[in-house]
């Protein structure tokens, strides 16, 4: 009886090491693929922010290139071209200023007495005044939106790093809990008998 208690205890001791072994095994292999998926996300965040990047820097050069062109073609007395919120009101200001002269060409074909008629410069000057200032609003409201996208592209990466401190800490709960329920028996526990 002896013998085979000595031998169920080995018997025990070799199962309880290989399963020991086994859940080492196992957590290599989480922890390497929790790692893989995190860095690829990771790539996948930082390749998405540089395409956008790229993209805002094409549109912002493309504009500038434009108002440059515009301001030398029609040069404001006393502008300040520095300011891109102004410049781009300025190219709305001459496109719209564009598209009524167009309207009213158009206009003058149709009924030549109206040829005479030329809008003034008073006008003029308040049509683009008013175009300036929706164009302003509509450049601030473009960078409200980014700032928006930009903290909810934070939000949704505190929230990934939180389910994963979640699942960690879950992975370490059941690892102890795992642990403390695989106990061997002592030399005061008998075997049943198989």
């Amino acid at each position: 009886m002896v013998a085979n208690l000595a031998e169920y205890r080995e018997f025990l001791r070799v199962q309880a090491q290989n399963e020991k072994a086994r859940e080492a095994e196992l957590d290599k292999l989480y922890a390497s693929e929790n790692e893989k998926m995190w860095q690829k996300s990771i790539a996948y965040w930082d390749k998405e922010q540089a395409a956008r990047d790229k993209l805002m820097a094409e549109v912002v050069a493309g504009q500038q290139q434009q108002i440059e062109e515009r301001s030398k073609r029609y040069p404001l007395p006393h502008a300040n071209h520095t300011n891109l919120a102004f410049q781009v009101a300025f190219n709305l200001a001459e496109r719209q200023h564009n598209l009524q002269a167009s309207q009213t060409l158009m206009s003058s074909i149709a009924t030549p007495s109206s040829l005479l008629q030329i809008p003034s410069s008073e006008e003029v000057r308040a049509a683009q005044a008013s175009y300036a200032a929706e164009l302003a609003r509509q450049v601030e409201e473009v960078i409200a939106k980014r700032q928006k996208a930009l903290a909810q592209r934070d939000m949704d990466r505190a929230q990934v790093l939180q389910q994963r401190s979640e699942y960690e800490d879950r992975l370490s709960h059941e690892q102890q809990e795992l642990t403390s329920r695989r106990t061997v028996p002592g030399p005061n526990i008998m075997p049943l008998s198989w």
